[in-house]
């Protein structure tokens, strides 16, 4: 499962990259932070194996579906699931990112928009410091983070506060990268049917809100967190945020009216100039 939502994002991933490529000759910084992702999501895909069979086979033998019950987990099998969670984290924020470098150059005459960005963009970098840190006190403290019977005691206290944290972290990234350009759409001097087309291209981060809340219910509820419901919700969350990413430059693709210009941007920050209300 996993591979088969991978190969989709690395699909619609070169669509982009052709698409970005064939209309303007150029990638730009949102391009290669949707690398970032894609790069960090192959990497999160194929790393999972090194310690997710082990957790496969705990979960066939907790539903009585094997009667070989497997051994603890090994020190190399910890810490390449530490790795693995962090490298997901990687790929989350990476597609923020490349939102932020989508948003700057579309919108950068704006001065207002100028402070509201940079504002998104230093929580945005704040929060997955945090989020990555964090991780490390997962057992109480870095010491013990390695240390299997410690964890066994201690991480089924934190989990829980944990994880409700990261998803606060990720929601108000997610809800600030909305936020921007629907308060700069408002003020925008086009026809309604254009301003919703613009709506519709910007507000796709909802699907990475709807997945980051799906994700958070199923691992922290006991009966949904059932195996494999959770691991489904990790890899599509982390499969949908890459072709999310990807989502706006289709918006070339769009069909436009009879003698309308093809422009290759969405918006131009030149058009801007004249269109946004003093």
């Amino acid at each position: 499962m996993q591979w088969t939502t991978t190969t989709i994002a690395i699909l619609v991933t070169f669509a982009r990259f052709y698409i970005r490529w064939t209309t303007r000759r150029r990638f730009q910084w949102d391009d290669l932070f949707h690398g970032f992702a894609i790069a960090f999501l192959i990497t999160f895909t194929a790393t999972w194996p090194t310690f997710g069979i082990h957790d496969y086979n705990s979960g066939l033998y907790a539903l009585g579906l094997t009667q070989i019950e497997p051994p603890p987990r090994t020190p190399r099998e910890d810490r390449m699931n530490v790795a693995n969670t962090l490298i997901f984290w990687c790929v989350i924020y990476s597609v923020k990112a490349s939102f932020l470098a989508l948003y700057w150059p579309i919108f950068e005459v704006s001065g207002r928009f100028r402070v509201a960005w940079r504002i998104t963009a230093s929580y945005t970098a704040i929060s997955f410091v945090i989020t990555l840190l964090w991780s490390f006190w997962l057992c109480g403290s870095p010491m013990n983070f390695l240390d299997q019977h410690a964890c066994q005691n201690l991480a089924p206290k934190t989990v829980p506060t944990m994880y409700i944290a990261w998803c606060i972290l990720d929601l108000v990234g997610d809800a600030l990268l909305i936020a921007i350009p629907m308060i700069m759409i408002r003020n925008l001097r086009m026809q309604a049917a254009q301003k919703i087309g613009l709506v519709v291209v910007f507000g796709v981060v909802l699907i990475n809100i709807l997945m980051e809340i799906l994700r958070t219910i199923y691992s922290l509820s006991g009966p949904l967190n059932a195996f494999p419901h959770h691991l489904f919700w990790v890899f599509l969350q982390s499969s949908t945020a890459v072709v999310v990413c990807g989502l706006p430059c289709f918006g070339v693709l769009l069909p436009r009216k009879r003698g309308a210009t093809p422009d290759v941007e969405i918006i131009t920050p030149l058009q801007i100039r004249f269109i946004v209300e003093p």
